[in-house]
């Protein structure tokens, strides 16, 4: 009598339990997910990408395509999330059970600093901007393949946004952007800025360094999400976009991003890669923090390309720290801020321009957000693994994530970067959330060959 044992549908690789799935593993044909791409967030992804123009004002209120897009889904979104958050085994990440918090938070502190009118204009659109942005994603139905086809869409549309700067250059003016002005009417200043004599490129958004970010974040994923030649096309074009947006920080943060993803390519077997990296840079961080007597002159020195740049961050800092300093709770709301007359009003970091906006507890709620989405691993003992595919996506969405944490501290995100730092991090708490609801391995079918033949 023999004894067969046949499992469900399994995807273990038995011979190297430590490693990650291979770059050049199948993922699926590149046109396989197009028919399981959700229609919401494929419309977010557009609606986002598209010119800043492009936008209602209703009293003091900007209305954005992607803010009347998710106004007009929030009802769609509320009973998909308390659906999905009611359902029995429900897998939480811990940006989950920050996201509400934050948006509460957000509110209350403008109310509290700028009044209740000021909270209900202007906080109301932060929190649905990055909320809402949030949701579309971690409601992503538990299909194969949703997740996979949504980042495939989102890196091909972040190519094609980055292949819209070049066409600054080639033009000589915001080629973009002037078009939408002599169709809007709105007589804005569109003058090209320079730096080391060569015209920053902004494409389609708000400013060069956003473009810049869009780029870099759209070569990560496109490494992540795409095999053979839309790879290599993909990550051309938002390479093009990077370097024409002549930003420093973005092309730093893109040399890091591609250096984890060969780090991680290169350690196959050694499980626990990421957290020997981790430990080994957060010891780095702890040393420069606790030992150096100007940690942050040391880090804007160190690790940004412009000298001029990260001089001037710098001084940001020292004077818009000691704002939230004096503020540390509410912080000082969404207006302009006090400082000397040659300083422009722009802080050139989310983290910092959060905590002057909501406290730093606003700041370190959006934080815990966007890093929390990447508290439940994508390999959960004793259950089937999750498809390559999903698996490489996961793997992105963290080094985005990084990113975005590591790129908070120079650069300041809004428009269409805002939505996008909702919309990674609902995405690999889905992500997260789909490995946690794999079936166990002990659901196993057995049976007697000799019982079949009886």
């Amino acid at each position: 009598m023999s004894f067969v044992v046949e499992p469900r549908v399994m995807n273990v690789d038995l011979t190297s339990p430590g490693a990650l799935p291979d770059d050049d593993a199948e993922a699926g044909p590149l046109n396989a997910g197009l028919a399981k791409l959700p229609l919401l967030p494929a419309l977010l992804v557009v609606a986002v990408l598209l010119p800043e123009e492009l936008y209602l004002q209703v009293g003091g209120l900007f209305l954005t395509l992607p803010r009347v897009l998710l106004l007009v889904a929030f009802p769609l979104l509320l009973v998909r999330t308390i659906r999905q958050a009611t359902r029995p085994g429900f897998h939480a990440s811990i940006s989950d059970y920050a996201i509400f918090p934050l948006s509460i938070w957000m509110f209350l502190a403008v109310a509290v600093s700028q009044g209740f009118t000021r909270a209900m204009v202007g906080s109301s659109a932060l929190i649905l901007d990055f909320a809402g942005s949030y949701l579309v994603m971690r409601t992503i139905a538990n299909e194969p393949g949703a997740a996979v086809a949504v980042a495939r869409f989102m890196a091909g549309a972040l190519a094609v946004a980055a292949l819209l700067g070049p066409l600054d250059h080639l033009f000589g003016q915001y080629a973009i952007h002037r078009i939408g002005d002599m169709l809007t009417h709105l007589g804005r200043d569109l003058d090209p800025e320079f730096r080391h004599g060569l015209m920053r490129a902004r494409g389609a958004q708000e400013h060069s360094i956003l473009l810049g970010s869009i780029s870099s974040f759209g070569a990560i994923l496109s490494l992540s999400v795409f095999r053979g030649v839309p790879r290599w096309i993909a990550v051309i074009c938002c390479l093009a976009g990077l370097f024409s947006a002549v930003s420093s920080a973005p092309i730093l943060a893109t040399l890091m991003g591609f250096g984890l993803l060969f780090f991680r390519r290169q350690t196959p077997h050694f499980p626990s890669r990421w957290l020997a990296l981790g430990v080994t840079g957060g010891s780095v961080a702890l040393l420069v923090f606790t030992l150096h007597p100007s940690p942050f002159a040391f880090i804007f020195q160190h690790f940004t390309l412009d000298p001029q740049t990260s001089w001037y961050r710098l001084v940001i800092w020292q004077v818009a720290g000691s704002l939230v300093l004096a503020n540390p709770l509410f912080g000082i709301g969404l207006d302009d801020w006090a400082r000397e007359a040659w300083m422009p009003s722009t802080v050139d970091s989310v983290w910092l321009r959060s905590a002057m906006m909501f406290g730093i507890v606003g700041s370190a709620l959006i934080a815990v957000v966007v890093i929390g989405a990447c508290s439940r691993p994508l390999r959960v003992s004793g259950r089937e693994e999750l498809p390559l595919a999903e698996q490489s996506l996961g793997v992105g969405l963290g080094i985005i994530t990084f990113l975005i944490a590591y790129l908070g501290f120079t650069v300041h995100f809004w428009g269409c970067t805002w939505f996008m730092m909702g919309m990674f991090a609902g995405l690999r708490a889905h992500l997260g959330g789909l490995a946690a609801d794999q079936p166990s391995l002990d659901d196993l079918d057995f049976t007697f060959a000799d019982d079949e033949d009886a």
